[in-house]
């Protein structure tokens, strides 16, 4: 408390702080050519945390062929575990990059979301199979960021 005049003033601080994390994962597949006719239904990338440090976890789910769209390849960034009860909501944003081998960007997608984050979000027809598997080749490697 502080005095002015003699007049007694009453003073109060707030402090906000907003938390960020950016973090960078690579999901490589190799042979992806047989790989995608090999595997039946949607392939999940190992668990990788949301920054350095931080106990969120999230995995890729990748089907070569969508459930829902079978001439094009899906893809979500699900969360491990929930986190969230049903009124909470959770921001979060994400930078997907299909690149082939030597580093060229064959697709690239992005998306903030301010609602709950319980389930995960994705692409149900991210990029036709056949354009894929042409995008890859020769050296038949798909590189994943997000």
């Amino acid at each position: 408390m502080s005095e002015l005049n003699n007049v007694s003033v009453h003073e109060e601080k707030s402090v906000t702080s907003v938390r960020s994390s950016q973090y960078d994962y690579t999901w490589e597949i190799n042979n992806y050519s047989v790989w995608s006719t090999m595997v039946g239904g949607a392939q999940y990338s190992p668990v990788f945390p949301s920054g350095q440090d931080e106990p969120i976890q999230w995995q890729l789910k990748f089907e070569p062929k969508s459930s829902q769209k079978p001439a094009f390849a899906s893809l979500f960034v699900e969360l491990v575990v929930p986190i969230l009860k049903e009124d909470e909501k959770f921001h979060a944003g994400c930078e997907i990059t299909l690149e082939n081998v030597d580093g060229t960007t064959i697709l690239e997608k992005s998306f903030k979301s301010d609602n709950g984050w319980n389930q995960g979000w994705g692409w149900s027809s991210l990029i036709e199979c056949e354009a894929l598997h042409q995008a890859v080749m020769p050296e038949d490697k798909l590189i994943i960021r997000c």
